[in-house]
């Protein structure tokens, strides 16, 4: 839309220019420096300073809408893997609580493996292990979590918690 209200202008912009162009015929210097001279109409001389304006709100304007467009590509793509992480997650919790840890557990390792700044897929590694009652292997999945995402709260919950079903309160 704001593409067509550009040609509209131009358009309009030309039609004066053709006005101005018959009220004002006589030649105007422009000096560019270093002894050059552009000589044209009054007229020709505005035309072109509005064609460089309307040029570059052109350039302008698609930088910004391609920022946009790069931006909700961005969005959408991060949603798109994180609906992909959480269906992998939702498969790997059906796997646990039919008892199969070890499928359950890969399923996890690939989420992890796509994905390695979400704290899901660490938590529910460390739930699983410490269900198992594989509390270092757990304390490993945090360390790695920590190590990748950063000191988040459910991630610290998460240590704590397995810190008392360890009797570990150091």
């Amino acid at each position: 839309m704001r593409y067509r209200i550009f040609f509209v202008v131009l358009i309009i912009f030309f039609l004066f220019y053709l006005y101005l162009s018959y009220l004002n015929p006589e030649k105007v210097k422009f000096y560019l420096g270093g002894g050059r001279v552009f000589e044209a109409t009054l007229a020709t001389h505005v035309m072109v300073g509005f064609l460089i304006g309307l040029l570059l709100s052109t350039v302008t304007g698609f930088i910004f809408d391609a920022r946009r467009l790069l931006q909700k590509w961005k969005v959408h793509r991060e949603n798109k893997i994180r609906q992909e992480v959480s269906s992998l997650l939702e498969k790997a919790k059906h796997h646990d609580s039919k008892g199969e840890r070890d499928k359950a557990i890969e399923i996890v390792n690939r989420a992890i493996r796509k994905v390695p700044t979400f704290e899901e897929p660490y938590i529910l590694l460390a739930n699983i292990h410490a269900s198992s009652k594989n509390f270092e292997q757990a304390i490993e999945a945090l360390n790695l979590a920590e190590m990748n995402v950063g000191k988040k709260e459910g991630i610290l919950e998460e240590r704590a918690a397995l810190n008392i079903k360890k009797k570990d309160y150091e």
